[in-house]
């Protein structure tokens, strides 16, 4: 039995369609401007402050992807949502896996090197100091 599309949840699907076109273009700004473009106003959202890393780009854009893809009425491309969770799932693992045993498997820096900070696209300190030394 099938309910019927209520207009708050036709309101809420809407705004996760715009929601997720503003993070996924944020990803992509980021990773092609921000890191391949080499413009370093690109990486980061506030001037000044910790760069968005390349592991955030795509996790915006995997996610995006995903929620994208989900409500097209393109039913053939529907097998690239789980893809799209199972690589934001290890994306995000990998990261958290190097940051809690300090081992770095140089899955952050497999498509482009970060040479602008002494902890190569991680975090930003700030972010990590719950972690023990």
């Amino acid at each position: 039995m099938s309910f019927p599309e209520t207009r708050w949840c036709a309101r809420l699907r809407s705004a996760s369609q715009s929601l997720a076109i503003v993070a996924g273009s944020v990803g992509v700004l980021v990773l092609a401007g921000g890191w391949i473009l080499n413009l370093s106003s690109l990486r980061s959202i506030i001037p000044g402050t910790a760069s968005m890393k390349v592991n955030t780009a795509l996790g915006l854009m995997l996610t995006a992807s995903a929620i994208l893809i989900d409500r097209s009425p393109r039913q053939p491309l529907r097998y690239l949502v789980p893809v799209c969770g199972a690589l934001l799932i290890l994306i995000s693992a990998a990261t958290l896996f190097e940051d809690v045993s300090g081992w770095n498997l140089g899955l952050d820096e497999f498509l482009i090197s970060d040479r602008t900070s002494t902890r190569p696209n991680r975090p930003s300190p700030t972010l990590t100091t719950w972690l023990p030394s």
